[in-house]
């Protein structure tokens, strides 16, 4: 079925909605704070950082792969992105 692409298409369009939604969340790992509210502090930064790297690490791993613009899009919404 991951071969098919209406599924990948849809496959996307979730992995799209669940970083959009995660931005705002409150996260354990962030001590209950949204990744918004964690990167305006320096330790806060570096965990979302962390956080992300990971979900980039995994993203490359799914079948079909998660689209690189996704999680572009999230760093630049949380200010991560490299001058």
């Amino acid at each position: 079925l991951a071969e098919l692409p209406q599924v990948q298409a849809r496959v996307q369009q979730m992995m799209a909605e669940h970083f959009e939604r995660w931005v705002s969340e409150k996260i354990p790992a962030l001590n209950g704070q949204t990744p918004l509210e964690a990167v305006r502090d320096p330790d806060g930064r570096e965990k979302v950082m962390a956080l992300l790297m990971e979900a980039e690490r995994n993203a490359r791993r799914m079948r079909p792969p998660v689209d690189p613009a996704t999680l572009r899009r999230v760093r630049e919404r949380l200010g991560l992105t490299e001058a």
